[in-house]
């Protein structure tokens, strides 16, 4: 149906549907764009379904009146011509409208259940897990609900419920008590098409789960046979546990070869993602309950549109929607080293191995009077994000964050959030990239606020970031905008300064020995020098021994073993020493002005992989980017490393611990991430627009994947200050 909604303005204020108050209220973003209340709801909020106020809810007159969707007519539209003169119901009854998006209904047997309703992205963005597992129930009709519920009353442990279907015509007694919450996620989706699914998965509302169960009955390949929940929830205890497995079903399906349509709409879902087409068969879970691990889901958004899920305007043929999916997931899945199948496999027995992963931390998302002088008033990193452009098909820019914000690190309660992120997914800390001049110190308000603070409890350290800076960003001598000089003096100073924090409880050791690095040693005079009054100035000041490692720099590759230039281990910082496989010529639509150079990140996953593959050439703490694109720094002069995914992160993760297992002698590895917040050079782990948590989600089920691989928690504040306040001093 073919509407003009601007024409049905009068109508609807006719009508007393329309509550401008309470349209601007429950959808922030009317309010944001600028247009009145009314217009943007004829022009948007119509096409998304929302209501026009609390006396009409189009998605309970969908569900009450199915004839009214299958004529294609708007829900709204329907009321105000035909319905009201009909003697329909503009919404549900007084005694079941809720007051607000969550209520608490109290069941038959006293016990509470929390009810939430989350029709839009809106809506399903701000919802919260308040359990470990999720499970969506696809149920069209009372059948459905009830054979789902066999499976759900057989699970063990704490689940959230997310409902498609009309759930005001479902009992919700007969839930049992470890359902905590059961969150009403808009119509059915019809047999065979998943265009539900695809709009829940892609919004992030799961992601804070640890599985998924998918139960769609009506799409069970022999709808006659019984439901078997025992062997359901059997499959799902033994999934839960292995973080290998990213995908389960009863059975196991091999993609169609002669299916054209199928074959197509899987090819152009792995280009959106960023997934090499050429491979596209995968073996993928069927049946109509499948088990899943969230980290794949967010990846379907970017593939599958679900507005385009709909059956051919020319042909009338239905959209293999669910079959795309599950193939899709499956693919998504390989991509990250996770396997699809029906069966658990066994985890050998052995030594546990510590996993201190840290990550380089960027501080320069504040304004110092420097940079306003060398970049203009007001400089931060978010100032070079904001301007990148994508450079050809495909090209991920601008990227803009998403939990956290475009933040500014003069304030505690960024870095309290960030710190909490490290702790939910298992990263021990920070390495501050620290800036220090010959006893001039830039961009050093984040370290020491959290120096200071005992509330910011994660991990920290320091690398002597000791190039110049300028213009180009790349530590060079060109357009210099200040330059380091060196002296034993200024070097002692440094680790003088750095002293009273090494001996926070929150600085990260290794084996016991207080971590520092240093980005390039080649360009220091002296060096040895430096390295020997170093490690005295720290055993007379109590700190012991420390663990001094030093960057391999690209440009400046360093020769022998480590002892050799007064070092306990090398540390690799990809993109440094990365494979550069140029793929330039396979690239579509590319800028003309494009002058920078473009690399496979799968061929510097590969090459890294070989490198170690017969062992360590020295002692080293191994590295991984999750991306590199300097495009928001260096425009159409970057340098790219494109194809990277929080899948492909994943395998090159899993592949660094399982190469410490072999090759580290000792039992504790420390492993470094380029980087934390690199947002400029497209390489961070703090949440994005485009892929949420999922990086972070990737590192947690990459470690988890290895067996007897353990993740070491942040150290804390454990400690209070001296004088029992709530701050540490900063001689």
């Amino acid at each position: 149906m073919t509407l003009n909604f601007e024409s049905i303005a009068d109508e609807l204020l006719q009508s007393g549907l329309f509550d401008s108050q309470w349209y601007s209220e429950n959808f922030p973003d009317a309010a944001l764009s600028g247009l009145p209340p009314l217009t943007h709801f004829l022009r948007v909020g119509m096409r998304l379904d929302r209501d026009p106020g609390p006396l009409f809810d189009a998605h309970y007159y969908l569900t009450i009146y199915p004839d009214v969707r299958a004529a294609g007519f708007h829900p709204l539209i329907h009321y105000l011509r035909f319905g009201r003169t009909e003697g329909r119901q503009a919404a549900r009854p007084a005694t079941l409208v809720a007051e607000a998006v969550e209520q608490t209904s109290v069941s038959s047997d006293g016990r509470s259940l929390l009810l939430r309703e989350a029709k839009d992205a809106f809506g399903l963005r701000g919802l919260e897990p308040n359990a470990p597992r999720a499970i969506l129930v696809n149920a069209p009709t009372d059948r459905d609900w009830t054979t789902a519920l066999s499976v759900v009353n057989s699970l063990t442990g704490k689940h959230d419920l997310f409902v498609l279907g009309p759930l005001l015509a479902f009992r919700l007694d007969d839930l049992p008590a470890s359902v905590l919450s059961v969150t009403d996620v808009g119509l059915a989706d019809e047999v065979g098409n998943a265009r539900g699914f695809v709009r829940l998965a892609a919004s992030g509302a799961l992601d804070g789960y640890e599985s998924l169960l998918w139960l769609s009955p009506a799409d069970a390949l022999e709808p006659s046979a019984p439901a078997n929940a025992t062997e359901i929830a059997t499959q799902g205890a033994l999934f839960e546990k292995d973080a290998n497995w990213g995908m389960a079903g009863q059975s196991i399906a091999s993609p169609l070869p002669d299916n054209a349509v199928l074959a197509s709409i899987i090819a152009t879902a792995m280009s959106r993602i960023g997934f090499n087409r050429e491979n596209v068969d995968a073996p993928f879970a069927s049946d109509w309950a499948i088990w899943l691990k969230p980290l794949l889901l967010r990846a379907l958004g970017l593939g599958l549109a679900p507005d385009e899920m709909i059956a051919s305007a020319s042909t009338g043929q239905a959209y293999p929607g669910r079959t795309a999916v599950l193939q899709l997931l499956a693919l998504i899945g390989r991509e990250a080293g996770m396997d699809t199948r029906t069966l658990s496999t066994q985890f050998p027995e052995g030594q546990g191995r510590a996993i201190k992963t840290l990550a380089f931390y960027l501080p320069q998302f504040h304004p110092i009077p420097e940079n306003d002088r060398w970049w203009g008033k007001g400089f931060t990193e978010w100032s070079n994000v904001t301007r990148a452009r994508p450079m050809f098909q495909d090209h991920y820019q601008p990227r803009y964050p998403a939990d956290l914000g475009f933040y500014d690190l003069r304030l505690e309660d960024v870095q309290i959030a960030q710190a909490q992120l490290t702790r939910e997914f298992g990263v021990h800390g920070f390495c501050f990239h620290y800036y220090w001049f010959n006893g001039k110190k830039l961009l050093n308000h984040p370290i020491e606020q959290m120096y200071r603070s005992r509330k910011i409890d994660t991990g920290f350290c320091v690398c002597w970031a000791n190039e110049n800076w300028s213009r180009s960003w790349d530590g060079q001598n060109r357009e210099i905008l200040i330059e380091q000089h060196y002296s034993l003096e200024s070097n002692i100073a440094l680790i003088r300064e750095l002293i009273p924090m090494m001996k926070d409880p929150r600085w990260v050791r290794h084996q016991g020995k207080p971590v520092m690095l240093v980005y390039r040693i080649s360009i220091i005079p002296n060096w040895l020098q430096t390295a020997h009054l170093w490690r005295e100035e720290c055993r007379k000041a109590g700190l012991g021994e420390i663990h001094l490692c030093a960057v391999r720099f690209a440009l400046e590759t360093l020769q022998g073993q480590p002892e050799e230039h007064g070092l306990d281990a090398y540390v690799l910082f990809p993109p440094h020493e990365a494979g550069r496989q140029d793929i330039r010529h396979d690239l579509a639509d590319l800028a003309p002005d494009f002058r920078g150079e473009v690399f496979s990140y799968e061929a510097a996953i590969d090459t890294d992989r070989m490198r170690h593959v017969e062992g360590y050439e020295w002692p080293v703490h191994r590295g991984a980017m999750l991306a590199w694109d300097n495009s928001a720094r260096r425009t159409n002069n970057a340098v790219i490393f494109h194809g990277a995914t929080p899948y492909s992160f994943r395998r090159w993760m899993k592949t660094i611990v399982e190469q410490e297992a072999l090759h580290n002698p000792t039992d504790e590895s420390l492993i470094f991430i380029n980087a934390w917040n690199e947002w400029a050079e497209g390489t961070y782990l703090e949440p994005d627009q485009r892929w949420g948590k999922t990086y972070l989600a990737a590192f947690r089920s990459a470690v988890d994947s290895v067996p007897m691989a353990q993740l070491v928690p942040p150290p804390s504040t454990i400690l209070p200050a001296e004088d029992g306040t709530d701050e540490t001093t900063i001689p």
